[in-house]
Order: C-alpha cells, then structure tokens, then sequence
C-alpha cells in the first residue's frame, strides 16, 4: 500500500498559492515541504506550474500533482480540509 499524506492549501495572491505537505496533523506536525504554485483557470487553457521537482525539471504544467490539488481545492469552496493522496 502506497503512503499517504496530507496537503493544506493556502491563497497567497490572485493566481498564487501554497501547499504543505504534512506527513500526518495529529499532534501540530510541521509541514514536510511546502511547494509554491501558481494556477489562473480563468485562462484559456487553464494555466498551471508548480516548483516541485517535477514542475520544476519534467515541466508537468497544469497536470502537476499539486496544481491539481489547487484546482480541487477552488472547486470545493476554498475551505479548510486536507487533501489526502
């Protein structure tokens, strides 16, 4: 079974965000890595990028991992919850 872990997303501007990444929240962990990521949807194509190694060396866009964590998050309504994957 593959390990999980928990991602909080944070708006820190219009297009730009934050996610942490947590190995657990059970007793005020600190975040493991925190990757900064900017995501417009209101571009056609929506545009992503994301400074994790992938984002950074495959150039994975708006298919990253963490851009579409974003994208998930603004769907749901902002709100406070973790992402679990």
């Amino acid at each position: 079974m593959a390990k999980t872990f928990e991602y909080y997303v944070r708006r820190t501007g219009e297009i730009a965000f934050e996610v942490s990444k947590f190995d657990s929240m059970e007793g005020g962990s600190q975040p493991l890595v925190t990757y900064k990521v900017i995501y417009d949807p209101s571009r056609n194509p929506p545009r992503g990028k994301c400074d994790c190694p992938a984002g950074m060396y495959r150039q994975t866009g708006i298919k990253d991992k963490h851009v579409q964590i974003v994208r998930e998050w603004i769907e749901g309504g902002e709100k406070t919850i973790a992402v679990i994957r």
